[in-house]
């Protein structure tokens, strides 16, 4: 994953995308610059492209990730969705995929990730 701020080995998220899990779930699509909002807490997969993830509160922005191909962050309504390059993604919503989020090997791998990306920012902001 090159230029990808968080750099964690992110293998198993491509077999994950080619199974038939996402077959059902409509990807989104940024063209370079475009912003999006979520309206609600999600899972942001990028299947293509760059993503830049930026928080927002009080007029004051902070970015959180710089996120490439096959990598996923958590967002929320304070959140800005920034394409740095034409991208594509998945924005989960758990109540709108319940069915996804009911199989265990799903469900495993996404805390899986997340727990090795908290290891990542733990080690390296402290």
């Amino acid at each position: 994953m090159p230029n990808c701020r968080i750099l964690i080995e992110s293998k198993d998220i491509e077999k994950i995308l080619k199974s038939d899990y996402f077959d059902n779930i409509p990807k989104r699509y940024l063209k370079k610059n475009e912003i999006c909002f979520p309206n609600s807490e999600r899972i942001l997969i990028i299947k293509k492209g760059k993503i830049k993830v930026t928080y927002y509160n009080n007029e004051k922005e902070i970015t959180l990730y710089y996120l490439c191909k096959n990598n996923m962050a958590y967002c929320n309504q304070n959140n800005i969705i920034k394409a740095k390059e034409n991208s594509e993604f998945y924005f989960l919503k758990a109540d709108e995929y319940y069915e996804l989020f009911k199989d265990p090997n799903f469900c495993n791998f996404i805390i899986k990730f997340f727990n090795q990306k908290h290891k990542y920012r733990k080690g390296a902001y402290i």
